[in-house]
C-alpha cells in the first residue's frame, strides 16, 4: 500500500536498461511508478526503453547533467506523483523479486530508518558480495564497500546500520529526502551517496543495510566499469571534496598516507596488472580535488582527458 517509486538513471546504457526494468516489474513495481531519467544519451538507448515500456514516467535531459542532479530530477517527478519512498536504482543492477518487500518490512520497524539498501552481489557463481553497506574511515581504505569480494553467506544476510549505502539500490523515506534536500548535485557522479548518508546520520536518521534483500550488480558500461580511469578520477576527486567539507583529522591522515604517499606504489602495482590508466586517473582526481575543482560533464565525456 506504500507508494514506492523507482528512479532509474540512464547515460548511454544498452540492453541493461531493459534487464533492470524487467527486474523492477518482477519485484512488484507498476511501470507507472518508475521514473526513467535519460541523461542526454547519444546511442539511442532511450528509444528502446520507450518502445518496450511506454508507461514509464519520463525525464529527458538534452545533455548529461550528472547522476546526482538526474536523481534529484527523478525524485521530484516521483514526489509530484505521490511517492512515499524513493528507490534509486542503477540501470546496471537487477533487483531480486523479494527485495522491495524485505526493505519495506525492515523500514517498518523504526521510523528513524531513513535510508536502506539490499546486500548487493557480483554476477556469477558462487555468489560473492559487491556491497553490504559501506564503511567510512574505518579500515585500510578511507571509503570501503562492506564485504566486497567476499563469498556470500549468513554474515551478510543480517540487518545492520552502516556508515553509508551505495546509491546503486538506495531506498529513501520521503520525509528523510525532504529533510536532507536530496543529493548534492555538484558532485555530478560518484560519492554523492556517501555524502548524503553522512548528512543523514548527522541529522539523526539511521542508514541500514537489509541483508535479506538482494540485488546483482553488473559493471557499468557508461563509466567503463570498476577499474576505468574515468571512474577512479571521479571517485578520487569527490572523496577529497568530502574530506574538505567534513573530514576528521584521522580521515585526513589516513588519506594522505594511503592515497597520496603510497600512490606511486599503487601506480606500479596497477600498471603490472594492466590498470595503469586507472591509477593515473585516481592521481589526477586527487590533485584536482585538492585544487578545489569539480567533476563536470565536459571532463567525463570521451576525450575529456588524455586518460579516456
Amino acid at each position: 500500500s506504500q507508494a514506492v517509486f523507482a528512479i532509474v538513471i540512464n547515460w548511454n546504457g544498452g540492453e541493461e536498461n531493459l534487464r533492470c526494468l524487467n527486474a523492477l516489474v518482477a519485484a512488484g513495481l507498476d511501470p507507472g511508478h518508475i521514473v526513467f531519467v535519460d541523461n542526454g544519451s547519444v546511442r539511442g538507448s532511450h528509444k528502446q526503453v520507450r518502445h518496450h515500456y511506454p508507461g514509464l514516467l519520463w525525464v529527458q535531459n538534452p545533455t548529461n547533467v550528472g547522476f546526482a542532479e538526474a536523481a534529484n530530477q527523478g525524485a521530484q517527478r516521483a514526489l509530484e506523483h505521490g511517492a512515499e519512498w524513493l528507490w534509486f536504482i542503477n540501470n546496471d543492477l537487477d533487483v531480486e523479486a523479494h527485495s522491495l518487500a524485505q526493505l519495506l518490512a525492515a523500514a517498518a520497524q523504526d521510523p528513524t530508518i531513513g535510508l536502506l539498501a539490499p546486500r548487493i552481489l557480483l554476477p556469477g557463481s558462487p555468489p560473492r558480495i559487491w556491497a553490504w553497506g559501506g564503511r567510512w574511515n574505518r579500515g585500510f581504505r578511507l571509503v570501503e564497500l562492506g564485504g566486497h569480494g567476499q563469498p556470500d553467506g549468513s554474515a551478510y544476510q543480517q540487518v545492520a546500520d552502516c556508515d553509508f549505502l551505495t546509491g546503486a539500490a538506495l531506498l529513501v523515506r520521503r520525509d528523510t529526502w525532504h529533510a536532507l534536500g536530496g543529493f548534492e548535485a555538484s558532485y555530478f557522479a560518484y560519492m554523492e551517496d556517501v555524502e548524503l548518508c553522512q548528512r543523514a546520520r548527522e541529522s539523526g536518521w539511521r542508514v541500514v543495510c537489509v541483508g535479506p534483500a538482494s540485488a546483482v550488480h553488473h559493471a557499468s558500461a557508461s563509466t567503463g566499469g570498476g577499474y576505468s580511469a574515468r571512474r577512479k578520477y571521479m571517485m578520487a576527486l569527490n572523496t577529497v571534496r568530502i574530506l574538505r567539507r567534513r573530514g576528521s583529522l584521522l580521515a585526513w591522515v589516513r588519506f594522505l598516507v594511503l592515497d597520496v604517499l603510497l600512490w606511486p606504489v599503487l601506480l606500479v602495482v596497477a600498471s603490472l596488472r594492466g590498470h595503469g590508466r586507472a591509477a593515473l586517473g585516481k592521481g589526477l582526481g586527487i590533485v584536482h580535488g585538492l585544487l578545489g575543482k569539480r567533476v563536470t560533464a565536459r571532463v567525463v565525456e570521451p576525450g575529456g582527458s588524455i586518460l579516456w
